[in-house]
């Protein structure tokens, strides 16, 4: 039973004592809260309100309640890492959510917030913030893990509903969404012609084979990864290429992260080709790499230098790294693509800096002389804000890099692309591409499946509809 009762404060200095409604209650463990409220209005409210929590179950005490900072670090992101340990999660799954308590919830005073006075308005206001200070994709994905923690926090008993669950960022309009962008194929063309070259300069050990396995099957990185001579059937006609497994950021092979991942993706006669040398050549490598490895192995000593090596790339994987195993998608990165990219010439200069509200800035010039010179400019700005004794800079860096023109995941648009040319229907797309739902495909490839005689004929049709002819 929750009673209200007017109480005075301890007199002050003056003499005087201050009226105050006080809200006594026992909770589902008996234990006993007050509560100090200025005006009886506010006391009944609470009172109301807990007496509802108390009654569903779902009461956490103010004094034995954690913040929000505390319940998503140590609720949500522990029970996390826990599902990433038994290997439920993927670790590279977890990093975003932590970096989006860190980076963004962490900045605001929401996070220091009592989860038990945690309410819709708290949230949104802290949705309010995000609209003004981070970009749409980032406001989005924050709003959801604030919701996903919320959620564990519900689960765990630890607050009764999910504030979160009504709070909206700034919707966006449908003028700001911009459909994916599919590289030219005159650029494609030039990609294969240079990674060819440099293959055969050795500059690069296998850039042709990797870019046309992404480029016509429309592969995932981390696909191409895990990729294994087993599961690649040549034919002359080109074959098949099936999709059963993925490597992560570490280097670890899993199964796919959704059952749609694993898919049969047929490949064509150029395809079938490329792999079929590739692998004639990997043969090679690989046996004058084990010969190497023998020769460098001490004579006549006793012990465990005499123990068989390990076998070389025993997962079979059509592209590894010099010891065999999963290569690093970073060294694919600036060891393979880039190389490429720059031979080619299918690269921009880009000039990147951060502005007073902390968010990352980029510029793109096809000229590295115009890139210095608008680094210069703002490193001006940069120190004349300095000098003006202002706490925040405008620029606090600039930096020039050379940048490609589109990047390694733009090759799987392409293919999509290519298929829909081809007349491919969008379900038949969805199993090649690997979503695992229709909406995914058409959110993204949905613009390119123009039908303009039917909408001309659709429109004829209308009219006639109406003026009866």
């Amino acid at each position: 039973m929750a009673t209200v009762r007017k109480i005075k404060t301890k007199a002050r200095k003056d003499g005087t004592r201050l009226e105050r409604w006080r809200l006594t209650y026992s909770d589902a463990h008996g234990d006993q809260h007050r509560l100090s409220f200025p005006t009886k209005a506010a006391a009944d409210a609470r009172r109301i309100e807990i007496e509802g929590q108390i009654a569903a179950g779902t009461h956490v005490a103010d004094r034995a309640s954690m913040t929000v900072l505390q319940a998503l670090r140590g609720t949500w992101l522990r029970g996390l890492e826990a599902l990433v340990r038994v290997g439920e999660r993927e670790r590279q799954t977890l990093r975003p959510y932590r970096n989006h308590v860190e980076l963004h919830i962490a900045k605001h005073a929401i996070a220091h917030k009592k989860l038990s006075r945690l309410t819709t308005p708290d949230c949104q206001a802290f949705a309010d913030w995000l609209d003004q200070t981070r970009t749409r994709a980032m406001r989005k994905r924050v709003m959801k893990s604030l919701r996903m923690g919320l959620g564990a926090c519900v689960r765990a008993g630890l607050v009764g509903a999910n504030p979160a669950a009504e709070a909206r960022t700034a919707r966006v309009s449908g003028r700001h969404r911009t459909p994916v962008e599919i590289p030219p194929k005159d650029a494609l063309r030039r990609m294969l012609e240079a990674a060819l070259i440099l293959d055969q300069l050795g500059i690069t050990p296998w850039a042709h084979a990797m870019l046309v396995t992404l480029l016509f099957p429309g592969l995932r990185m981390s696909e191409l990864r895990a990729l294994a001579r087993p599961r690649v059937t040549l034919t002359k006609a080109g074959g098949k290429i099936e999709i059963t497994e993925r490597a992560d950021e570490r280097g670890r092979i899993g199964p796919p992260k959704s059952a749609a991942g694993r898919r049969t993706i047929p490949i064509g006669p150029v395809t079938g080709t490329t792999l079929r040398d590739h692998v004639a050549l990997q043969a090679r490598r690989q046996a004058e790499a084990i010969a190497a490895r023998e020769a460098d192995r001490p004579r006549g000593a006793v012990g465990p230098t005499q123990r068989a090596l390990p076998a070389f790339n025993p997962r079979r994987l059509l592209f590894c790294n010099g010891a065999g195993g999963v290569e690093a998608y970073e060294n694919i990165y600036h060891r393979v693509f880039m190389p490429v990219m720059v031979f080619a010439g299918l690269t921009v200069f880009e000039v990147r800096w951060r502005v007073d509200d902390d968010q990352p800035r980029r510029a793109r010039f096809a000229e590295l002389e115009a890139a210095q010179a608008e680094r210069d400019r703002l490193l001006a700005i940069d120190a004349a804000a300095a000098r003006a004794g202002r706490a925040e800079h405008v620029a606090s860096e600039a930096l020039v890099d050379e940048v490609a023109l589109f990047g390694m995941h733009a090759l799987r648009h392409a293919a999509a692309s290519a298929w829909i040319e081809q007349g491919i229907k969008p379900k038949k797309l969805q199993a090649l591409i690997g979503h695992e739902d229709l909406t995914t495909t058409m959110n993204i490839y949905g613009h390119l499946w123009p039908d303009d005689d039917a909408d001309a004929e659709a429109a004829a049709a209308s009219e006639r509809s109406i003026l009866g002819s």
